[in-house]
Formats: C-alpha cells, sequence, structure tokens
C-alpha cells in the first residue's frame, strides 16, 4: 500500500479530530462496567488501524491453538505408543487428564445450576441475545451469569487446548495399527441397547464406557467416555456428555446426529470432542453441537474428506460463556446453520471455524425473520461474530477462517465479520475466487461497542450486501473494516457502507490492488454520518475512510461519489482517496 493510514490523516488534516474519536471510543469502553471483557475488545477499539488493520486468528483467540506438555508438545514428554494396551492406555490417560481439568475449572460452580433446566432456557436465552435484551431479565440468566462467572477461565482454556489436541496424526496411526490385528468380543449386555457392530473392546473406566470398534459399519447410541472406530460407514446418535466425552473415528463415510443440546461436539457445563479422520461424513445437530458450548468445551476435528455440516443455533464453532471450536482440513465442505454459528463468539465465548483447503459454501439463516421487519431478510449472527448481551455481559470473539479455494458465503443480518456490543468478529479468507452476500451489518462491521473485520488475501472476489451497514461499516462507538489485498473485485453494497462510519464510529475499506467495481447508493465511499448520539461524547466525530489503492481503472458509480486517482473529503471526515 503506497501510503500508510497516518498518512492518509495526515494529509487530510484530520489528526486532531482523529485523536478525540480515538480518545472518545477508549473511554466509552473503559465506562462500561460488565463482565468478559477481552483484550481483543480494548485492541480493535484503541487501535484500529494499527499494524495494517489486520489481526488474525491467531491473535484473538490463542488458546485453541497452543499445545501443552500434557499434549504431547514434545514427543519426549510422550511418545508415540506402539502396542494395543499402551497406545488405548495413554489415551485413556490423558481424557482422565482433561476430566480433571475440567473438574478444576467448575469447582467453583454454584450448587443450584441445572444442567436440564439450562437445556431447556437456552433458546430463550439466545434470543434475548439476539434482541439486545439484558439476560438478567429471564429467571435461568441470572444462574446463567453467576455460574459463567464462577468458572475459572484460565482452566477452561487450557482443558480446551488439551482437549484439541489429543491425539496428533501420529498418535492415530500408532493406534490404528496397535488395534487393527484385534478379534471381535462379545458386545457386553450392557451396551445391548446402545451399541450395534463389532467391538473389539468395551469396558468401564472411572470416566465412563470406553468403546472401540472395528472397521465394519457399527451404530453408536449410548453414554461413552471415549469411543475409538477404526473404520465402516458408522452412525453416531451419542447422547450429551455427563462431563467429558470422545469419539475417534479413523475411516469411513460416518454419520453424526445430535437431536438434543450439547451432543456430538457440544458441552454444556461439559467437555466433548469428535475427530474424524477420512470419510465423506455427514453431521447434523440441533442446538450446541458440531464444535459449540455453552458453559463448556465443544471440538469437532474432521481431517479428510467432501463434509456436510447442518446445523440449527448455537453450532459450528459457537459459544456462549465458553470455547467451540471446528476444525476441517480437506475436502469441499458445505456449512449450513440457522444462527448463531460458523465462527461465533456470544457472550464470555470464543467461537470459531476454521477450514484449510477445498471449496467450501457456508450458509447461515433463513429461518428466524429480521428484527427489522423486512420481509424475506433474516437473522444469522454467523460467520466471524463477537457479540455481547447489552447491559449483561461484553461479547466474545468469533473466527471464521478459511486458508484456500475459491468459496461461497451466504448470510442474513449480522454476518461475515461482525462485532456487536463489546464483541470482536473476524471472517479471514487468504485466496481463491470468493463470492460473499450479507444482509444488515455484514462484511466487516461492527455496532455499539463492537469490532468487525473482513480480511480477504487475494482473488477476484465478489461482495453483495443488502439494506445497510456493509463493506467497512459502523455504527455507535464501533469500529467496521474491510481489507482486500489483491484481485479484480467487484462490490455491490447498499447504504452506509464502502468505508462509513455513523454515531462516532469508525469504517474503513482498504483495497490494495486489482481494478475493481463500485455499486452503491448515495451514503457510501468514504462517508462520515450522523452523530446526534450524546452520553458525553464531547463532539467527537466519525471516521469513515475509503482507500483503493491499485489498478489502472476503477469502476465507480455515475453521481460523482467517486473518481479514479482523486482524493475528495466529504463532510466532516469523510475520506474518499483512489491512487
Amino acid at each position: 500500500m503506497a501510503r500508510t493510514f497516518a498518512t492518509v490523516i495526515d494529509e487530510a488534516g484530520v489528526n486532531a479530530d482523529w485523536k478525540l474519536l480515538r480518545e472518545t471510543l477508549a473511554s466509552s469502553l473503559s465506562a462500561v462496567d460488565v463482565p468478559f471483557k477481552t483484550p481483543a475488545i480494548d485492541d480493535a477499539l484503541s487501535q484500529p488501524f494499527s499494524p495494517e488493520m489486520v489481526f488474525t486468528a491467531r491473535d484473538v483467540l490463542p488458546a485453541l491453538f497452543r499445545r501443552s506438555s500434557a499434549t504431547c508438545q514434545r514427543e519426549s514428554a510422550c511418545p508415540v505408543a506402539s502396542r494395543e494396551g499402551s497406545a488405548v492406555e495413554a489415551l485413556l490417560a490423558r481424557m482422565k487428564a482433561i476430566d480433571a481439568s475440567l473438574a478444576r475449572a467448575f469447582a467453583e460452580l454454584p450448587p443450584d445450576v441445572d444442567t436440564a433446566a439450562l437445556q431447556d432456557a437456552l433458546p430463550a436465552l439466545l434470543e434475548r441475545t439476539s434482541t439486545g435484551t439484558d439476560l438478567s431479565d429471564h429467571p435461568l440468566g441470572t444462574t446463567l451469569l453467576a455460574a459463567a462467572q464462577a468458572i475459572d477461565r484460565r482452566a477452561l482454556h487450557q482443558t480446551a487446548a488439551i482437549l484439541r489436541n489429543l491425539v496428533s496424526p501420529a498418535q492415530l496411526e500408532a493406534l490404528r495399527a496397535a488395534l487393527i490385528q484385534r478379534s471381535p468380543i462379545p458386545t457386553p449386555e450392557a451396551l445391548h441397547k446402545h451399541v450395534s457392530g463389532p467391538l473389539l473392546a468395551a469396558r468401564q473406566t472411572p470416566i465412563g464406557w470406553l468403546i472401540i470398534g472395528g472397521a465394519d459399519d457399527n451404530v453408536y447410541r449410548g453414554p461413552a467416555a471415549l469411543i475409538i472406530d477404526l473404520g465402516g460407514n458408522d452412525q453416531y446418535e451419542v447422547p450429551a456428555p455427563a462431563r467429558t466425552h470422545a469419539v475417534i473415528d479413523l475411516a469411513g463415510d460416518d454419520h453424526y446426529r445430535a437431536d438434543e443440546p450439547g451432543g456430538l461436539a457440544g458441552g454444556i457445563l461439559s467437555a466433548s470432542l469428535v475427530v474424524d479422520v477420512a470419510g465423506d461424513d455427514h453431521y447434523r445437530a440441533q442446538l450446541v453441537g458440531q464444535g459449540a458450548a455453552v458453559l463448556g468445551i465443544g471440538v469437532l476435528v474432521d481431517h479428510e474428506g467432501h463434509d456436510r455440516y447442518r446445523a440449527g443455533t448455537l453450532a459450528q464453532g459457537a459459544a456462549l460463556f465458553g470455547i467451540g471450536m471446528i476444525e476441517d482440513s480437506a475436502g469441499d465442505d458445505h456449512y449450513r446453520a440457522a444462527k448463531y454459528a460458523q465462527g461465533f463468539g456470544g457472550p464470555g465465548g470464543s467461537g470459531m471455524l476454521r477450514d484449510s483447503a477445498g471449496d467450501d459454501q457456508y450458509h447461515a439463516g433463513g429461518v428466524y425473520p429480521s428484527s427489522y421487519g423486512i420481509d424475506g431478510h433474516y437473522q444469522a449472527f454467523s460467520q466471524g461474530v463477537g457479540m455481547g448481551s447489552r447491559g449483561s455481559a461484553a461479547g466474545g470473539v468469533g473466527v471464521l477462517e478459511d486458508l484456500a479455494g475459491d468459496d461461497v458465503y451466504h448470510g442474513g443480518n449480522f454476518t461475515q465479520g461482525v462485532g456487536y456490543y463489546l464483541g470482536v468478529g473476524l471472517l479471514a479468507d487468504a485466496t481463491g475466487a470468493d463470492r460473499y452476500r450479507g444482509g444488515r451489518y455484514s462484511q466487516g462491521a461492527g455496532a455499539h461497542l463492537g469490532a468487525g473485520m473482513l480480511h480477504e488475501g487475494a482473488g477476484n472476489d465478489s461482495y453483495t450486501g443488502r439494506t445497510a451497514a456493509n463493506q467497512g461499516a459502523a455504527w455507535d462507538l464501533a469500529v467496521g473494516k474491510l481489507l482486500d489485498c489483491g484481485g479484480d473485485d467487484d462490490h455491490y453494497a447498499a447504504d452506509l457502507s464502502l468505508g462509513a462510519a455513523a454515531q462516532h464510529a469508525v469504517g474503513a475499506l482498504f483495497d490494495t490492488e486489482g481494478v475493481d467495481t463500485y455499486i452503491t447508493g448515495a451514503h457510501a465511499l468514504g462517508v462520515s454520518g450522523k452523530r446526534d448520539y450524546g452520553d458525553g461524547r464531547d463532539g467527537a466525530g466519525n471516521l469513515g475512510v475509503f482507500l483503493d489503492a491499485g489498478g489502472t481503472i476503477d469502476g465507480y458509480p455515475v453521481d460523482g461519489h467517486g473518481k479514479d486517482d482523486s482524493t475528495i473529503l466529504r463532510g466532516q471526515h469523510g475520506l474518499f482517496i483512489d491512487q
């Protein structure tokens, strides 16, 4: 980029006003006294353009990437076992360590926390989050908040790191080699109703059943602490765990189904892991599944295959006062969910979806009508969204990270890198010709002390934003950013978009290379909008910045809102720059 943000501000002559706006953002953030504020929101609001206006998933969700000594950070600390008994016992020992670590995290929980009642109340509690209602107004909302504050969050994050790294690829191979020659055993009577198909081992342990299935087709329906399956096209309908649960499936085109909240990589006051090594798999969940959690941990890791993920609410890398993660390493995958999904960090939550390869499709919305009353538009709160409950709890961090492929992102309101009420949201796509379509607040947007960003690395991309607040837009003490680092891109945007801000906010779009086209309405392309909210903001304005730094001839609306090779200062601190 030929000109830095500091240079742009200096040339526009708005250094003093920019300083006042930054101070207003910082003081407004400090004045809000709610629990669960994260360092990520502090950084995003205090330094919205430093460094290079980019943060990564590793910055905002460090605990999910750390490998502790308990997870074999060094091979000498936990050598790969080659014998059958050693391999299984080593895995059981790590599961017991996870269970003990989770117990430490929950040691101070109030005695009146009822998991069943919490499950029943979740839809109503989540609806309050989507409408900005104080959680404490619900009878179980105060119980939920008290439980969340009683959890040892450091211990919870340590547990998540151990769970995420339970088995390395080398350990998976050792496990397969150790078990493949074992002969089937009679199924224990206690499992007759819960398991069908040949088993290689089954026994009770201090943390629950250990079940090992062979290479044929199996069906698993009952509770277990650890299920290991060597192959076959298997079906899993395992109920929510009492506290700690893991499934490790080494091969086959498998089906995972969770009809009740918190089953199969869904943790409600529990920790649950699914690792699928190979096969074209199908995953279905209704509420809190596929790498999701409420007051717990849910992790799903899929190594290979063209997979299909279908879910209702709070799924596919989503969390409320917990940690939820889904990682898919290969294949052309399809993700579909109704709401709070695909990298959603709700109040006190860290949620992430990470897909490493393939031409993937992400769909969110289409079920819950828009709270703005517009026919044909739907809520989504997905695809890299951090969202808090106003008056109750700060938003968490939500990240969707896609590392390769020509991908499609389709969402409703609040999608594709959005932060709401002290939440931080990021959608980061590294490369590929990608297509984005979102509703109100999408594609790098922030509202009410939130910060959101869409970071597109390379490729000829297409962005479509509907209704308002798209593609680097912010409202009310918030930050919204879209950074596109290369390619010939097409932008179709609505009102308050393409580097636009209102009510003492910062909105920015930076496009660094390519021949680009922009089609939009009047309040766009580097616009500073309304600033009539009060609350002691001491005259601070907005900052709306549009900067296109590459390409020979870009396309702009014919009404004169943009022009090649020009700098335009609009109103109070709206900056349009094409260079």
